[in-house]
């Protein structure tokens, strides 16, 4: 009796039409409604049944289904009522999930039970994608496309023909009632729904829940949709709407960029599910392959890609937004394709029938079209689109993607010289990730040739008057770059003639405000001296002699950068970080006893004294100094506090007699 009584509370505010517009404020509605309704509902549920539960919310949403249109309050709360139940519906239909176990067994009245639910939650989704008057309303349309988020599941697991589908779990336990129950109310179909979702991306209310939920049914759903014919009007619809010809004018709402990529996400999520190419006998299972649906796919994007580069590039400079924004969209359409089953092959042979290669082979003028003009070189935005497609594309393609390396590093050579933007330094430590040391002779000297430039480009940026605090992001992308070399390719690293360049780079690196360009710098740092401390093969000694060098030069600075770091910069989460870095510094055999002197000399030097005042007397200061250096070492964990209590006192957040902790 108390549950329709309930749905009325869930509705909207009478004579709603929007939030500028109503006595309520929508805060205070939202945390009512989803907060607070929302556990009475689930103890509802819980003392019903989900079987019954959804029976009277199916009811209610039937009566307010056939009322007038200002009743479509009503009918809103009916969906909401449904959602804010979701969770446990879904585990009573769908039985729980325990992994790789599969799904719990079920006894036959269970099963039965959870049809009877699922053909009530069916007729709730009929309403949904039929001919219901309200849907026509936004913020019905809104939430009908949260409910579809939710039940993407339900919409893949409950259609027939599926393995381990409702349906057949039914048929195998012998429950025919149920069976039968499943057959004839059955989850609508999915082009009904897709109509809504797309209908919804059109809608401002409803925009980002349909893109949401798009995505997740292409997730969910990916082998049913597909079919070619659902395939196609599914590309069609969404990219009408996400990516519209060059040649029309946009329509009066446009979806934000974030639930753009969110659908072109899902849209790639479902060419994972196409076959990757002809049988044995030389047929496209379903004419449709996976490199056909990419090219499908893309084209409407490089089609206004192409465009907003003209225009950018000539009379219309605002057009590099959208050039901008479009290049993102073909970055998240590559975001999937890693999942290509040729990868297993050759990688020459891969490369032939690779989807995202092809793709590229269509976008490549594009690309290098817009790193040669200077226009679109000096738009923050344009160069960090191109280098999320470079990324996306070395990470989907892999090692069969080694044709695109000549155009790729000498394309992001171009654009840092002219931007010096932090995401050429991503896709180049991309490069060393999949790649390592480059087999091919003319390729590895050319990757040489600009890891050494993009290390000399950013130190004569700095040491040329350029704040290193404007610079923060740069240097993060610098020393992951360079941490990636030094994993997986470290001898192209080790031999550039730039490297002690880098190693110069560091201290200020560590004395920034900023938590990413702190922590790139400390852990390349740290594996450096780590580095330098292993014994290598005599093939590889000159280049660790090379690089001990580079370390006993620059070794006294950086360790004051270091110690003034745990006082000015490095916030209490990077302590231990920090900490490891000193650690790796103290412990580095090749130095000796080099870096013990480097501690005493900077914690005894005028600057560290200055940041000690008020804080930490001189001879306290002493007795730290005697605990980081002292032989034998204290144990990694009692040193790494060690540098934590350090830093808490040169804030002020601790008392200098911490150190005695260190004494015992």
């Amino acid at each position: 009796q108390a549950l329709p009584l309930l749905v009325p509370k869930a509705a909207y505010p009478s004579n709603f039409s929007s939030w500028e517009d109503a006595e309520e404020d929508e805060d205070s509605f939202r945390r009512f409604r989803d907060h607070q309704l929302s556990e009475v509902l689930e103890c509802c549920c819980a003392m019903l049944g989900p079987k019954t539960y959804l029976g009277l919310v199916a009811s209610a949403a039937a009566a307010a289904a056939t009322s007038n249109l200002e009743e479509w309050r009503t009918y809103e709360a009916s969906l909401f009522c449904v959602r804010a139940v979701s969770m446990p519906i879904k585990v009573f239909i769908l039985g729980k999930d325990r992994g790789s176990l599969g799904a719990e067994p079920r006894s036959v009245h269970h099963v039965t039970e959870a049809a009877f639910a699922s053909t009530a939650l069916a007729s709730i989704f009929a309403g949904i994608t039929g001919s219901v008057p309200h849907m026509h309303n936004p913020w019905v349309l809104k939430e009908a496309c949260r409910l579809i988020g939710e039940f993407t599941v339900w919409l893949d697991r409950g259609r027939t023909g599926l393995v381990g589908g409702l349906p057949e779990e039914a048929a195998r336990l012998g429950a025919e009632e149920a069976r039968a129950a499943l057959l004839a109310a059955p989850p609508p179909p999915l082009p009904a729904v897709l109509a809504v979702l797309i209908r919804g991306l059109s809608t401002p209310q409803a925009a980002s829940n349909a893109a949401q939920a798009l995505r997740n049914l292409c997730a969910r759903c990916g082998e049913a949709l597909c079919d070619r014919q659902i395939l196609q009007g599914l590309m069609e619809g969404a990219m009408r709407v996400i990516a519209p010809p060059p040649s029309q004018p946009l329509p009066p709402f446009f979806p934000d960029l974030a639930e753009r990529q969110a659908v072109m996400e899902g849209l790639s999520r479902v060419l994972t599910a196409l076959p990757a190419g002809p049988n044995p006998q030389g047929v496209v299972p379903g004419g449709l392959s996976m490199a056909d649906g990419a090219l499908a796919l893309t084209a409407p994007l490089l089609e206004r890609a192409r465009a907003a580069a003209q225009a950018g590039t000539s009379v219309r400079p605002e057009a590099l937004k959208t050039l901008a924004e479009d290049l993102r969209l073909l970055a998240s359409a590559l975001r999937f394709m890693d999942a290509f089953p040729g990868l297993a092959r050759p990688a020459a042979q891969a490369s032939q029938d690779h989807p995202a290669l092809k793709v590229l082979h269509v976008a490549w003028p594009i690309l290098e079209g817009v790193c040669t003009q200077p226009a679109c070189q000096q738009e923050p935005d344009v160069v960090a689109a191109v280098c999320e497609v470079y990324q996306r594309a070395l990470v989907s393609t892999r090692t069969s993607g080694h044709v695109l390396l000549p155009p790729l590093l000498s394309a992001s050579a171009a654009l840092f010289s002219a931007s010096h933007h932090p995401g050429c330094c991503d896709v180049l430590g991309t490069v060393a990730e999949i790649f390592g040391e480059v087999k091919n002779a003319e390729v590895a000297a050319m990757q040489a040739g600009v890891l050494a430039g993009m290390i000399s480009s950013t130190f004569n940026l700095l040491q040329g008057g350029a704040n290193a605090s404007n610079h923060g992001d740069l240097l993060r992308a610098l020393y992951q770059m360079a941490d990636r070399y030094l994993v997986f390719a470290r001898d192209v690293l080790l031999e550039v003639p730039s490297f002690p360049q880098l190693i110069a780079l560091a201290s200020p690196a560590v004395r920034q405000r900023e938590r990413e360009p702190v922590l790139g710098g400390l852990v390349f740092l740290g594996r450096v001296f780590g580095t330098a401390g292993k014994a290598f093969s005599p093939e590889q000694q000159p280049q660790i002699d090379r690089l001990t060098g580079c370390l006993v030069a620059e070794g006294p600075r950086l360790v004051t950068s270091l110690l003034m770091a745990t006082a000015d910069a490095v916030s209490r989460n990077l302590a231990r970080p920090l900490a490891g870095t000193l650690w790796a510094v103290l412990q580095c055999d090749a130095l000796g006893s080099a870096g013990r002197e480097w501690v005493v000399a900077a914690m005894q030097s005028p600057e560290f004294a200055g940041v000690c005042a008020n804080v930490l007397p001189a001879d306290e200061a002493a007795r730290f100094c005697a605990a980081l250096v002292r032989a034998p070492p204290l144990p990694r964990g009692r040193f790494d506090a060690l540098v934590g209590d350090l830093s808490a006192v040169l804030r002020g957040e601790a008392a200098a007699d911490v150190v005695m902790a260190y004494e015992m």
